[in-house]
């Protein structure tokens, strides 16, 4: 369950999580996924959330009585601020001429609201990618050696232009700030500009990355 905050909310997490679960236990079921409805009537969730979802979980049914429900509830209140960008200069390529190089994002972003929901994708594309970076958690958790039992630290996503990769990213990145806010109570999105890496001349971009880094 995910339960968004408004910008001017003060209230404890843990207060408004408490709250929730008390308030969906109080049905007698549960829709998955479905936008959670009648807290609006709770006078300290009213003043401080804008939005209580049940989203995507690894339950098999659509429908769950709430007396077989553990809940997880993950409450978030998304920034408002705009992306900053980060310059540099791109040497000779551009005649020392200041060029984005990347923009950083505070997640969970405003901004970025609504992204996961409107992308479609077969084969339960959105689900797998959580579950496969959760396991990543539980391995490192686990201190597993990664010689024994392997897997990449890295999601590459591939495919034509125009086909969501970049999207996926942005909401794939909003999700995991929200699910574990309790883990990192900071997260951030950074979009580098590969084209500000560019280099003609030998070596230049190897230095252009240490730069964008440092």
């Amino acid at each position: 369950v995910e339960v968004r905050l408004s910008s001017k909310s003060n209230s404890r997490f843990d207060t408004i999580r408490e709250l929730v679960e008390q308030h969906v236990y109080s049905d007698s079921h549960l829709i998955l996924p479905s936008e959670i409805t009648g807290w609006e009537t709770k006078k300290t969730l009213q003043g401080n959330v804008e939005r209580i979802v049940a989203s995507e979980t690894a339950c098999p049914y659509h429908i769950l009585p709430t007396s077989q429900a553990e809940l997880i509830v993950h409450v978030y209140q998304p920034s408002d601020e705009e992306a900053a960008e980060e310059m540099t200069s791109a040497g000779a390529d551009t005649g020392g001429e200041e060029i984005m190089a990347a923009s950083v994002c505070e997640l969970p972003s405003r901004n970025i609201e609504g992204l996961w929901e409107s992308l479609i994708y077969p084969d339960d594309v959105k689900s797998k990618l959580l579950n496969y970076i959760y396991a990543t958690l539980v391995f490192s958790d686990a201190d597993v050696d990664f010689n024994i039992v392997s897997w990449n630290r890295v999601v590459l996503l591939h495919g034509p232009p125009g086909t969501g990769k970049t999207s996926l990213c942005r909401a794939l990145a909003q999700k995991l700030s929200i699910r574990l806010g309790s883990r990192y109570s900071h997260s951030r999105l950074l979009e580098i500009n590969s084209h500000s890496l560019f280099s003609r001349w030998f070596s230049e971009s190897g230095k252009l990355v240490q730069k964008l880094f440092s």
